[in-house]
């Protein structure tokens, strides 16, 4: 019986003792302190909310500041603040928030944070890049006016779902062009929601180069060809259209220029790789073919134009230009 009783007592013990550990933990992690930079993952949004509370991206948030955002543009004292803007992710930490005016910027979504703004009245977003704006956005109770025109929407929302909405502009959208954008935050990762959101999971500083040494742009060299530019210049293309559509999951990555490096996961890509036009004097001075049945044109002194079959080693020059242009 005693037995029993002390090893009851030692149970007891250990888990008051495992209780008080991971409450210290749990109140050490709430009590970590957000920089600006942390907040808002976006380093140009960053830089913007904190020009607004006057403090440095590193400095620890001001909370009491935030709340007194009520108008976030890209002007501060009547000067521009930064000269472009990718990402909204952290704009809910804006509670207070009545009106967003950031047109001509570079911005790709409205994200479902957006649900938190209630107070919320105004939003141009025209002449931006949007591919995804948020369903969240026409159930917002205060907004009266919403402006999401010359984006990159490919939506059918020809009229708004709220009907406190009574402004609303949605014109002009250039729908060919896929969700993944082909510039966005150096260094960084999308990675796509269930519902279609390019959601901003990663930004990473740039990596130092040291003297002498050379980077690639994002290019790994196991993918780099050396003689591609050379090839590229002897093709007779010079109009090239392609685009990205990634899915549920699929995750695009950008490099130390912001450029576009690839999209891992499940994803369509669409290119009209395989139509070429030339200059010259060819029939109706243009070429058509595709990577696998390439052929080549050329003036007879009849003005007659002859066909001549490619040879292997084209086709396999352009193949390989066509893999790593895709870079898969």
């Amino acid at each position: 019986m005693k037995r029993r009783i002390l090893v009851l007592i030692m149970f007891l013990f250990v888990s008051l003792f495992l209780t008080t550990i991971f409450a210290e933990q749990n109140k050490s992690s709430s009590n970590k302190k957000l920089t600006y930079e942390d907040m808002f993952l976006d380093p140009n949004l960053a830089k913007l909310i904190a020009t607004y509370t006057n403090s440095n991206v590193s400095d620890v948030v001001d909370s009491k500041k935030l709340s007194e955002i009520k108008i976030l543009s890209n002007k501060y004292k009547d000067k521009k603040v930064v000269d472009a803007l990718f990402h909204l992710s952290g704009i809910a930490n804006l509670k207070n928030l009545e009106k967003i005016e950031l047109s001509g910027m570079k911005i790709i979504s409205i994200p479902d944070e957006i649900k938190d703004l209630k107070s919320l009245k105004y939003i141009d977003l025209s002449n931006n890049k949007l591919v995804y704006v948020s369903d969240f956005v026409y159930t917002l109770p205060s907004l009266t006016e919403l402006h999401i025109d010359n984006n990159n929407l490919n939506m059918n929302l020809s009229t708004p779902i709220a009907k406190n909405i009574k402004k609303y502009s949605f014109s002009d959208q250039n729908t060919e062009i896929g969700n993944v954008p082909e510039k966005f935050i150096p260094q960084s990762n999308i990675t796509f929601g269930a519902n279609g959101e390019p959601i901003l999971t990663e930004v990473v500083k740039a990596a130092h180069v040291l003297p002498g040494e050379k980077e690639l742009d994002g290019v790994e060299w196991e993918d780099y060809i050396p003689q591609v530019d050379d090839m590229v210049e002897r093709l007779p293309v010079f109009e090239v259209k392609d685009y990205y559509i990634a899915k549920s999951g699929a995750r695009a990555q950008y490099g130390s220029e912001g450029e576009f490096v690839r999209v891992r996961g499940d994803y369509d890509y669409i290119s009209d790789i395989d139509k070429y036009k030339v200059k010259g004097e060819y029939k109706n001075g243009i070429y058509k073919g595709n990577f696998t049945e390439f052929t080549t044109y050329t003036e007879l002194e009849d003005d007659n134009i002859t066909r001549l079959p490619s040879k292997g080693k084209i086709e396999e020059m352009i193949y390989k230009i066509c893999s790593f242009l895709a870079l898969y």
